[in-house]
């Protein structure tokens, strides 16, 4: 499965081939912000209270204290406490396409993200599959 994941990534890194001139989301990022607001609306109603008091435990663990990095030519790395309160740091690898507006990033599994930009300084994940989600990064 790893395999996979590897050739996958690397058969993405060129198709999403990010050439000339230096890519804005080079550098480091805190994750400030998780909207799960469209992913609750596929949520039984009953289960989503609990849902929402698990994200709330989570998000108060990991948000400003979660740092991603993205060097070139595509190396990712996350940097996030754990709930026993030491800090993981995991390694992967990164592609976007030639628009600079959606991402894959492969660390232990691929993920996918439509990108925006709305400041110079801050990023927004879209998720496209589940569990749907927003992500908000602000550069360091």
């Amino acid at each position: 499965m790893k395999r996979t994941s590897i050739l996958a990534l690397f058969f993405l890194a060129f198709v999403f081939n990010s050439c000339g001139g230096k890519n804005k989301i080079v550098g480091e990022w805190t994750l400030m912000d998780i909207d799960y607001t469209e992913h609750l609306k596929n949520i039984d109603p009953i289960l989503k209270e609990s849902f929402i008091d698990a994200m709330d435990r989570q998000s108060a663990n990991i948000l400003n204290k979660t740092f991603f990095k993205f060097e070139e030519p595509d190396v990712f790395t996350i940097t996030s406490p754990k709930f026993d309160g030491t800090i993981a740091t995991n390694l992967g690898r990164w592609a976007m396409n030639d628009a600079k507006d959606s991402i894959v990033i492969e660390n232990g599994e691929l993920e996918s993200y439509a990108v925006f930009y709305t400041e110079d300084n801050t990023l927004l994940f879209h998720s496209g599959e589940k569990p749907f989600r927003i992500l908000t990064l602000v550069k360091k």
